[in-house]
């Protein structure tokens, strides 16, 4: 049966950054139902008055403060450790809302269309990712039923995620704000070779503005007037579609002249690689 007491979660805990440690109470270890049980199991076998309620209570598990949160559907051979926090949906602002009276049921029915992500990582640092566990439920069943049996703990390969390269631009305001975020696709340490040029429209519009992106100091995309207004459909910047980069739009106020993004060339940074321990 796998050590997650002795191996596994000190091992994730380890490689968390100390200062992403210190609210315990919101953090969670992200597991199988399998995992679960089997670290009650493991704790219920301590003859002490936790190892009694733990079997009998169903209360939620913890280690060293820190709840075990069964998942649907996440493999047994997979643990996630971050704040519960660190998890997020965004729903972009851009909403439309349509009403239609039912006669029948004597109520009036509502449809709502809006874009969604339905995952996101606030802060990658904070994420550290155990998998190829081999631990499964057959192997507990031996153990348990068969004596003589037994099962090698297994040493997890604790792995901390790559992380996306990024930038933040400014507005055109008198005095400049955050408007854009662009963020490389691709996770790693190469999206630091990616920089990208706000430019002057290609249609004459004091809305519009070019994106020029390029890798390693070759162009390898021109995405053409682009806008900050939302009901722009294709153009509105959080719909263009690029190869390279993704973006978001982040400002809050202003029009959409002044929101777009000064001109300027900004090179992406923060990009690493996936560290595997």
């Amino acid at each position: 049966q796998s050590d997650y007491q002795g191996v596994i979660f000190p091992g994730m805990l380890s490689l968390m950054p100390n200062q992403f440690k210190r609210d315990r109470a919101s953090m969670r270890f992200y597991c199988s139902s399998n995992v679960s049980d089997a670290y009650i199991r493991s704790v219920a076998t301590r003859v002490t008055e936790l190892g009694d309620t733990t079997l009998t209570t169903g209360n939620a598990i913890k280690y060293l403060g820190i709840q075990l949160f069964p998942v649907e559907y996440l493999p047994d051979d997979v643990i996630i450790l971050t704040n519960k926090n660190n998890l997020v949906a965004g729903i972009q602002r851009a909403m439309k809302v349509y009403s239609q009276f039912n006669q029948k049921k004597d109520e009036t029915e509502y449809t709502m269309y809006m874009r969604v992500d339905p995952g996101k990582i606030l802060w990658d640092d904070a994420l550290v990712i155990a998998y190829k566990i081999t631990s499964s439920s057959s192997e507990i069943d031996e153990v348990d039923n068969n004596d003589s049996g037994s099962v090698t703990p297994s040493t997890p390969t604790v792995t901390t995620p790559a992380v996306a390269a990024s930038v933040t631009l400014k507005d055109r305001e008198t005095t400049p704000v955050d408007c854009l975020t662009v963020t490389a696709k691709s996770a790693g340490a190469d999206g630091n070779d990616l920089s990208i040029t706000i430019a002057a429209p290609t249609t004459t519009s004091d809305e519009l503005f070019n994106v020029v992106v390029k890798n390693d100091g070759s162009t390898v995309e021109t995405l053409e007037d682009c806008s900050m207004d939302t009901s722009a459909s294709t153009a509105y910047i959080e719909n263009v579609s690029s190869t390279y980069v993704s973006f978001e739009d982040i400002s809050t106020s202003g029009t959409n002249e002044t929101k777009r993004p000064a001109l300027g060339t900004y090179s992406l940074s923060g990009g690493a690689d996936a560290v595997t321990a």
